[in-house]
């Protein structure tokens, strides 16, 4: 699927909010994380205590900015309007085709890659014009045709505290149902709960007639769908650090790829097989594992 949707944007955003300018001085490169559940956006960034600058500079940021902790893993949580304010964050998600690719603060710069279909352009320029008027440190760092997966994985490859994961379901479509009857790949618009899945999808057949999908491409079978099932786990979802997941689904046989940090990988792995056992399908087989910069070769559709 890489190259779908076919336009991508990289976006930046300034600030210089002491919270941030403390983050980008424990860690060059701060992975982030857009999570959307029913009370809203938050945003998350996460350091890992293996990999910052100055155990004690942690501790102190720790305090000031009342750190949880997951593991060696420290993080905050912005549920607030602010710089960046999580406003626009909720009108870029409004637009079907997006798909957020990799979120990560910098030297105290926001950096935001993203896919959207061509078929939105004109609303998303709108979106753009409104967010230069409104935030003064919003630029746009590029816009045009997708560059493609290869160039956001290399930008990742310079965390190291990043994992893949390749995972093989297998299951009865009939049993489940609904969209799993479908023969598709599809790309996680953003993270949700356990329970909500946002995607954009590339089906092999014509787009199916199913409740709630917006038709992005007829011509190329491309569509978004919003889904719901029944909770699966009693779980702080924003906790779940997954940068990218992409899933394809053949005839009762599921692959699914995952970016996640490596320091919340074994408990990554427990969900999935919680998620799974609930569901009560068969087979499951990890099929690769390991730090992202071993896999940079591989194929992730």
């Amino acid at each position: 699927m890489d190259g779908m949707p076919d336009m991508e944007c990289e976006a930046t955003i300034a600030s210089e909010l002491k919270v941030f300018r403390s983050l980008s001085d424990l860690m060059d490169h701060v992975p982030s994380f857009l999570y959307l559940d029913k009370n809203g956006i938050s945003i998350s960034y996460f350091v890992d205590k293996k990999e910052v600058k100055s155990i004690r500079n942690l501790e102190i940021f720790s305090r000031e900015f009342q750190c949880r902790t997951s593991g060696d893993l420290y993080y905050i949580v912005n549920k607030e309007v602010g710089m960046p304010s999580i406003e626009n964050y909720e009108k870029l998600l409004a637009i079907p085709s997006v798909v957020l690719n990799y979120k990560y603060l910098h030297d105290g710069m926001h950096h935001i890659i993203f896919n959207f279909s061509r078929k939105d352009l004109e609303r998303f320029s709108a979106l753009i014009l409104e967010l230069k008027e409104r935030m003064p440190g919003f630029s746009i760092a590029y816009l045009g045709e997708n560059r493609g997966i290869s160039r956001t994985l290399d930008i990742m490859k310079k965390v190291p505290g990043l994992y893949y994961s390749s995972i093989k379901l297998e299951y009865d479509p009939k049993k489940l149902g609904g969209i799993m009857e479908y023969k598709w790949i599809r790309k996680i618009r953003y993270n949700t709960p356990h329970n909500v899945t946002d995607a954009f999808y590339k089906f092999e057949d014509k787009i199916p007639k199913i409740d709630g999908i917006n038709m992005i491409s007829e011509k190329h079978n491309l569509a978004q769908l919003k889904t719901h099932g029944d909770t699966m786990l009693d779980t702080i979802d924003y906790l779940e650090p997954v940068i990218m997941e992409c899933q394809k689904n053949d005839d009762g046989v599921m692959y699914f790829d995952s970016i996640v940090m490596t320091s919340f990988y074994t408990n990554y792995l427990k969900n999935v097989m919680a998620d799974v056992k609930t569901l009560g399908v068969g087979n499951v087989e990890v099929r690769k594992a390991g730090p992202l910069g071993e896999f940079l070769g591989y194929s992730f559709d």
